[in-house]
């Protein structure tokens, strides 16, 4: 199962976005930030580091120094998070790329992967507080229509569950068992419940998903399963209805 989305990763020493005093006599920049990595199609599975790498380019008549921090955002709903960015200069008309690349962690714990793009961006000095106070502004980017960069198509794989870890429930009825096409499930209710199936495979990945939705008290019609797109194995069937789960495996050959 997959789940759009745009951002995902967590990175660390964040600060807010503010604003600060403003300055007179700064330099006139013109910066545009490309993202590097993670690149266009990327996949990283739960708990990989992913390295976060950009390049800027100057476009502006004065150069960026040493001395010159900038701020990049990493865009989260409502709040923009910032973190600060030393080079060794960028003169005018230069790309240079970011001297320390950013370290992140795929997180993804919600059950399926997330596909989506991951966007950085440039945030003005002037808008940036550190420990509540404005940060030092030294240049003045006026041209924000270059200041953000996304790449798109990246997978975050969610977290493996394994067999062991999912919480038992009680013993559920499958025949034919072995089987290779379809799958009976027995489950009598007490009341009306929303039922919904799960096949998952012995790493604990969800392969099957079936919703029965709302189904009557008294149904003694087994829930039937078709099962015969998944390969060859041992699987862990659960039966969801309301706050009861049955659990049992079965055999596809």
């Amino acid at each position: 199962m997959k789940k759009s989305t745009k951002f995902l990763l967590t990175l660390a020493a964040m600060t807010t976005v503010g604003f600060g005093a403003s300055a007179q006599d700064l330099k006139e920049c013109n910066l545009e930030i490309q993202l590097t990595s993670p690149a266009n199609d990327a996949v990283y599975e739960y708990g990989d580091t992913i390295w976060i790498s950009f390049d800027v380019k100057n476009n502006g008549p004065d150069a960026i120094t040493a001395t010159d921090t900038l701020w990049v955002g990493v865009p989260s709903g409502q709040q923009t998070q910032v973190f600060p960015v030393t080079t060794s200069g960028i003169a005018s008309g230069v790309t240079a790329p970011v001297s320390k690349a950013l370290r992140a962690i795929n997180t993804n714990e919600q059950g399926e992967d997330v596909v989506g793009s991951y966007c950085l961006m440039l945030v003005s000095q002037a808008n940036v507080t550190r420990n509540g106070e404005p940060v030092t502004e030294t240049y003045v980017d006026e041209d924000t229509t270059n200041h953000v960069s996304c790449n798109a198509n990246i997978t975050f794989k969610a977290k493996s569950v394994s067999i062991r870890d999912i919480a038992k429930g009680e013993s559920l009825s499958i025949y034919p068992n072995p089987a290779s096409s379809v799958i009976n499930l027995n489950m009598t209710l007490d009341k009306a419940e929303s039922v919904i199936a799960i096949v998952r495979d012995i790493a604990g990945r969800e392969v099957l998903r079936q919703d029965f939705g709302t189904v009557q008290s008294g149904n003694t019609t087994p829930f039937t399963l078709n099962v015969s797109n998944l390969n060859s194995g041992l699987y862990l069937v659960e039966l969801n209805a309301g706050e009861r789960k049955a659990i049992g495996k079965v055999t596809v050959k």
